[in-house]
Parts: structure tokens; sequence; C-alpha cells
């Protein structure tokens, strides 16, 4: 059965709903440096964005925010199907140039069949109230089950960037009775039919809230942030003078966070522009902040998806290479302070591979620092 609704900006109960809902921008592969990096207000009158996941887990091929979406959805642990799930997709729209506005959104709502399988149907050509489409986010939920969300982990609420237009592959965790289910409602957020299907958690959040259910789970995503951590942010891991030291650069050097990707207390990330120079002599920076066993993941992940990869282990407890095109990527794991560091690199800025890792690795000495290491 499938159910698909349209609203507009007239409807501000839904539309605020919508805004809760809103994706976390990040870019489809890590170790690309932004094309456009938001420093101005004219950046805001692009008509409409590009999808930020790719089409299939083995193509470098970006996604279509239009659709069409597929996936199969599975019980993490046994490997078996979950058929019954609510499977609810929303696009977006906004409207207007410099000062853009939400101008609605359309969404699809159905279920997993019989095998786990979901399917939603590409978005139908024709203008909505004029409206740029700018986002597309799915949700994914079975009750006994923590919720799926193609923008964001539960874990840490941190970017998701395994997420694929199509063959998307979605294995569901147990939910545990130690777990909160305040959090896991704020994780969630959505529109009326998930508000609906999570109704029977309101009173064990309530409970936690009071105080009268104890549960493992922090409440609050700042208390999920290690406390060896809790100074460290990107623009921190590396100074103008640092990199101009490792790499000879003599030019200007504009920084600021890589543009649509706010800092949480899980995820920062800074960009060094050139100024007056091509993007290849940029570096950027992206790391995120969360358990000692999530971050091993975290770098399993990028090992897995970044182009060329070649494991090194000369950075902290364990780091690689990555090669596409004018681009080097670093990565490394840092257990300790429970971080993982991507760091890219244009190779008119590090002329060979060897200067990208001594920008990680002095990244990586200034975190022992900053966490009280000698």
């Amino acid at each position: 059965m499938r159910k698909t609704t349209r609203f507009d900006s007239s409807m501000p109960g839904r539309v605020a709903r919508l805004h809760a809902f809103k994706s976390i921008a990040f870019l489809p592969m890590p170790i690309f440096v932004a094309c456009t990096v938001v420093f101005s207000a004219s950046c805001s009158v692009a008509p409409a964005r590009h999808a930020t996941f790719r089409a299939k887990a083995d193509s470098f091929e970006a996604g279509s925010l239009k659709g069409p979406y597929s996936g199969q959805v599975l019980d993490k642990i046994s490997g078996k199907p979950i058929k019954g799930a609510l499977v609810y997709a929303v696009w977006s729209f906004k409207e207007g140039n410099v000062f853009s506005q939400a101008s609605g959104y359309e969404e699809d709502i159905s279920s997993t069949d019989l095998n786990g399988y979901y399917r939603v149907p590409k978005l139908p050509r024709k203008k909505f109230k004029d409206g740029a489409l700018v986002d597309f986010s799915l949700v994914i939920y079975k009750r006994g089950y923590v919720a799926y969300r193609s923008d964001r982990r539960y874990s840490d609420f941190s970017p998701r960037r395994d997420f694929t237009q199509v063959e998307n592959k979605v294995s569901l965790d147990r939910f545990r009775d130690d777990y909160s289910h305040a959090r896991h409602l704020r994780y969630i957020a959505g529109g009326e039919a998930l508000k609906e299907l999570t109704r029977h958690e309101l009173a064990d959040a309530a409970d936690e809230m009071s105080g009268q259910r104890g549960v493992t789970e922090p409440l609050l995503e700042g208390d999920l942030l290690p406390k060896a951590s809790k100074s460290i942010v990107a623009a921190t891991l590396l100074g103008e003078e640092e990199i101009r030291a490792l790499t000879g650069f003599e030019g200007e050097l504009e920084s600021g966070p890589l543009g649509g990707e706010a800092d949480t207390a899980f995820y920062s990330s800074q960009h060094f522009r050139a100024l007056g120079k091509p993007e290849t002599y940029d570096i950027a920076i992206r790391f995120w902040k969360t358990s000692e066993e999530d971050a091993g993941e975290r770098f399993k992940e990028l090992a897995a998806t970044l182009p060329g990869v070649v494991e090194t282990d000369t950075i902290a407890d364990a780091s690689l290479q990555a090669t596409e095109g004018d681009i080097f990527g670093i990565a490394f794991l840092a257990k300790e302070q429970s971080l993982v560091v991507l760091i890219s690199c244009g190779k008119l800025q590090c002329t060979d591979v060897d200067v990208a890792e001594k920008l990680a690795a002095k990244a990586f000495d200034n975190i022992l620092e900053q966490s009280g290491r000698p």
C-alpha cells in the first residue's frame, strides 16, 4: 500500500515538522574538497541542490534527488528480511532567490514487501508552486527496531555516508530495553505517519525525562561526546602557518567550515581555500567524535568507500591514503580520543602524497597536545 501526499507553506504545522526532519548536508564522497564553499549570501541563489549521495554503492556517480529509490531492509543480527516496515520519503522545496524560503514538501509513504524490499517512485515531472527541489530524506521504521534515516546515524547523529539511491542496504538494530525513547523520537522526527507509529514510545520518553525510567543512553547529544575531545574542533587541528611550513605555499588562505555542513557535537570541518588559485590548492579537514567502537566502524567505512585506498598505519592507531584524480586523502583513527580524521588536499598544494601525510601527522600531534597527551 502506498500513500503520496503534497503540502504547501500554507500549512505551518506540517512545514515546521519538515524543518525538524531536514537532512544534514554532506558530500557524497568525503575525499572531495568542496567545489563551492558558502562564504557569501550569493551562494543561496542556486535554484536547486544536487544529491549528496551516490546512485549505487559500486559507483561514484551522484544520485538524483528526484529518484526513483530502492533497497532492502534486513535484521542486522539474523540477516533476514524485515517485511512491513514503514518507508517514509520526503522531497522538500524552496522558492525565492537571495532570501529563499520553504515552499512545501511532498511525501511518499509505503512499506517493505515480504522480502524486505522497498521502492519509492520518481518525483513527478511537474512544478510545485514554482519551488525548487532542494532535499530528499528517507526514514525506515519498524516497531522493535532502531529507525534508519538516510541522512544521519542514530549512534551519534553524525551524517550518514553510505546511503545510495538504488540497491540501498539497510540493516536495522533491535531496540534494547536500555535505549532512550526520548533520544530515538528526536532522531526520527518526521511527519504524521511517523508520529502515529511512534506514539507508543511517548510514555517511556516521558518517564525518562522525569527520571522514572533509567536508560544507559544519554538523553542529550552533548553527553555523547567523549570528555577527552570536548575542546577539539576542526579549526584547531591545523593552522595556516603550519600548512605553509609543510607545503611551501606562500599565498593567502581563507578558512571556514565546509559549505552546508554545520559543526555539531560529533562532527566538525574546516576548509582552507587558496585565494586566487585553482581548487586543487585547497585543503579540507573533516573529523568525527564518537565512541571508541563507533570510531573504529567509521574508519572501516572510509577504508571501504574511499577511492584508491592504501592502508599505511603510520599515524595514530590506523591510517590510510586515498587518491582520486587531483586529490589526495589521508584518514586516521585515534582510538583513545575516539576520533576519526579525514584530510583531503589538492595536488597543486600537496605535490605528493607524503606532503598530505605530513599534514595529517601534524594534525594528530595537535590532537595529542589538546587532549593533554605529551
